[in-house]
């Protein structure tokens, strides 16, 4: 009897909470979605199901003043506060990182404009796909991003941005010359590098702490006119009755991120690998002559005869779409989008040169990870292609990051 009370008092409370929080909003005039409205369930979903959190009231902000009307209303109900781009965040925090909070959701911010000098002002609520797009439709220009379409740029952008051109351009990160922002106190302001330039430096790399990006001014590249786009998969790397043709591959793969002779900025890869199958896909933006006279036969040198191979030349966007593996638009509005799935991830980071002068993954490592993995059926792993800096200087260091 004593629990139910309880539970029927905090659910008493959470209640009240939600009933002031949605007058406040409502004084405010900033629209939003409850439990009940008819797309509360998608707005307020995450593309990882295993993370979901849920949130009392999702606030659809239209304008920086309603992103400012949305915080100060949290505050005096003591609600925290989520933004949520894309809804992308591995441990689910697009959800809230916790139920009941109020998720903001930027879904109205999809302005991509670029200017003649090669800036670009990208709306707070804009997805990756959606923004390789638009770049290249307004004078063929491109960033450094992620692959997957659906990412939002808020997160994505705000804590760092890898992707396959990120050796020749930096981390999205990197590009950032300034941002539109809600500061918690709901303070609308600018942060760049001459204009609080502390704020600036904090948004990069911890933005859920200070505020909502509402605009992210940044720096656009060339895109290249066309790419190598490549893939190698090894179908029959764990047919075998032992790990040894995995651990060689792995071992040889270091080897080559780190072979500046034949690696530069120019290449990017990633690896998928699971119990089943081993592959290798990537974009180049070099000569297919030199890709294939130089840096394909050093890659494959360590591994056995891939059972399907694919090297083509194709058009940038084209090599961004098949890189994602799904088509790069996204649409709109936000519950539109329907991707989901369901796991636990962790990233792990190998130091370059362990006690014992090992570079990266030992043999014994790398064995042990792969016996393991023989005997799973959803366990799987990632492996990128490191060694960025800024645009403008010189990547001297090539390393390999794996998520599992």
């Amino acid at each position: 009897m004593r629990s139910y009370t309880v539970v029927a008092g905090l659910a008493y409370i959470a209640a009240a909470t939600a009933s002031g929080l949605t007058s406040c909003l409502d004084a405010a005039s900033v629209t939003y979605s409850t439990p009940d409205s008819p797309h509360f369930q998608n707005q307020s979903s995450v593309y990882n199901v295993n993370a979901q959190f849920a949130p009392v009231v999702v606030a659809l902000p239209s304008t920086p003043e309603h992103v400012s009307s949305a915080l100060t209303c949290a505050s005096s109900q003591n609600i925290k506060v989520q933004a949520k781009g894309g809804g992308h965040s591995f441990a689910g925090y697009g959800s809230g990182g916790k139920d009941g909070a109020l998720i903001v959701d930027m879904e109205a911010f999809q302005d991509i404009i670029v200017n003649t000098d090669g800036t670009a002002k990208i709306g707070g609520g804009v997805r990756l796909g959606n923004l390789a797009v638009s770049l290249y439709k307004q004078g063929k220009r491109a960033m450094p991003h992620g692959s997957c379409s659906g990412v939002g740029i808020g997160g994505h952008a705000t804590h760092g941005g890898y992707g396959y051109a990120s050796r020749a351009w930096g981390l999205t990160l990197d590009t950032i010359l300034a941002m539109d922002v809600v500061l918690a106190n709901g303070t609308i302001t600018t942060a760049s590098a001459a204009t609080n330039p502390d704020i600036f430096f904090a948004l990069r790399g911890a933005a859920e702490s200070f505020g909502i990006v509402t605009a992210f001014h940044t720096q656009t590249f060339p895109a290249p006119e066309s790419v190598v786009n490549y893939s190698f998969a090894f179908e029959s790397m764990f047919n075998g009755t032992d790990s040894a043709a995995a651990t060689a591959a792995l071992l040889h793969m270091q080897d080559f991120a780190r072979n500046a002779s034949v690696v530069d900025r120019s290449l990017g890869f990633g690896t998928y690998l699971d119990a089943g199958r081993w592959q290798t896909s990537g974009a180049y933006m070099g000569s297919l002559e030199h890709f294939n006279a130089v840096i394909k036969p050093e890659f494959l040198r360590g591994f056995p005869p891939p059972d399907t191979e694919r090297v083509e030349v194709v058009s940038w966007t084209d090599s961004l779409a098949i890189l994602a593996g799904e088509p790069l638009e996204t649409p709109l509005p936000g519950y539109l989008y329907s991707e989901h799935d369901d796991f636990f991830a962790k990233s792990v980071t190998v130091p370059e040169a362990g006690a014992d002068g090992t570079v990266g993954v030992s043999a014994e490592a790398a064995t042990a990870y792969f016996d393991y993995i023989r005997q799973q059926s959803r366990q799987c792993a990632c492996i990128g292609l490191l060694g960025v800096s800024a645009p403008g200087h010189v990547v001297g260091v090539s390393a390999l990051r794996i998520r599992v």
